[in-house]
């Protein structure tokens, strides 16, 4: 098996099933549970095989086949034995060595190499059957100044952004953290001599896509997909009928 990242989701099977027979007591391949953002996790998975939980404001891929197909593939996943759901932050499992494989945020890169006593690699996410790159959602958190707040408050604050967003300072909290800058005239080249990995997280803003509006732009949206995901990943539930629940609720959010 070669040392590096599977390219595409066959490839994470492969080499999942591998790992498992090579050694049984380590965990091949783990996704997320509703408490670590597991819908964030899976959009990679829709997004790379045609599927997506919304196109705009249209919620009907949530239940389209595409989106079905990449479900049943996680939960085949979990059924066969060569994934499984963690309760919590699955980076703190993977520091200790029990897991092999995850997906995770470029934030947490460094709190789990520096918790972990073994070499980590790093890649980007897997294309699918689409052959699509455009496959990895934003995130991250940002800043925001309220409106209803004073006119000092609000040009303190302007101020505040606008130093810790600098090109220099973007940098230095990109270091620490594992996020990626902010500002497109930012001395990424600094970035990867201190850290050859971080090239990865770089590449995959190439691969950038905005979330879809179901589970971002929906109050509660997000939440109504990680129960859901954790009904077909878990508890093995029928999943076109549960993302038709989940489609039923989001609309109803939405109107």
């Amino acid at each position: 098996m070669p040392d590096k990242a599977p390219a595409t989701w066959d490839q994470v099977e492969q080499y999942s099933k591998k790992l498992k027979a090579a050694n049984p007591k380590q965990i091949p391949f783990t996704w997320a549970s509703d408490t670590s953002y597991v819908s964030w996790e899976v959009t990679s998975l829709l997004w790379a095989n045609g599927g997506d939980w919304s196109n705009k404001w249209d919620f009907s891929p949530m239940t389209g086949d595409k989106t079905i197909s990449s479900l049943t593939f996680a939960q085949d996943s979990v059924k066969q034995g060569w994934a499984q759901v963690l309760n919590g932050d699955p980076s703190t499992v993977f520091g200790s060595g029990a897991i092999a494989q995850m997906i995770n945020s470029s934030g947490g890169i460094s709190g789990i190499k520096g918790a972990a006593k073994f070499n980590v690699g790093v890649g980007v996410l897997p294309t699918g059957l689409t052959g699509d790159t455009k496959i990895v959602p934003s995130g991250g958190a940002g800043l925001a100044i309220n409106a209803k707040t004073t006119p000092a408050k609000k040009l303190a604050a302007a101020m505040f952004a606008d130093y810790l967003t600098s090109s220099a300072n973007t940098v230095d909290f990109s270091k620490i953290t594992g996020y990626v800058p902010v500002r497109t005239d930012a001395d990424t080249a600094s970035l990867t001599a201190a850290n050859p990995d971080f090239q990865a997280v770089l590449d995959s803003l190439k691969r950038l896509r905005p979330q879809s509006y179901a589970r971002v732009l929906v109050p509660g949206g997000a939440s109504t997909l990680d129960s859901s995901l954790m009904k077909i990943l878990v508890d093995k539930a029928d999943v076109k009928q549960t993302m038709t629940a989940a489609q039923t609720t989001i609309k109803g959010d939405y109107e």
